[in-house]
């Protein structure tokens, strides 16, 4: 919670700041539906990513589950945001850097 010497801005929480940012633009390219030029093109992409909410579904939960059981397990040296970072690059980039947090996870040591 915030003390109320506290100024509260976006400025001061990057992440409030980024979700606003990133709602904009959402709202913006649901304007832009209005135009016809734009709009027309638009609309089978949003059709198509609405038939698909059962796999954002099984997707977010499936991640949610391993993201708190990689909290859990836990690194010394990683804060939750890197862990989280990691967790995004073993399970949804597939760079093949994410494992490492994956190995090193209950013995606490990071392998490079």
């Amino acid at each position: 919670l915030w003390d109320s010497t506290d100024e509260v801005t976006l400025q001061n929480c990057k992440e409030l700041l980024a979700a606003v940012v990133l709602t904009r633009w959402v709202q913006l390219l649901v304007a832009c539906r209005a135009i016809s030029a734009i709009g027309q093109k638009l609309l089978p992409i949003f059709e198509s990513t609405v038939s698909m909410g059962g796999i954002f579904c099984v997707t977010a939960f499936t991640f949610s589950a391993f993201l708190h059981a990689f909290w859990a397990l836990g690194v010394e040296d990683m804060t939750k945001s890197e862990i989280f970072v990691n967790t995004v690059r073993f399970l949804l980039v597939g760079d093949g850097d994410g494992i490492d947090m994956v190995l090193a996870l209950g013995d606490g040591t990071v392998v490079s």
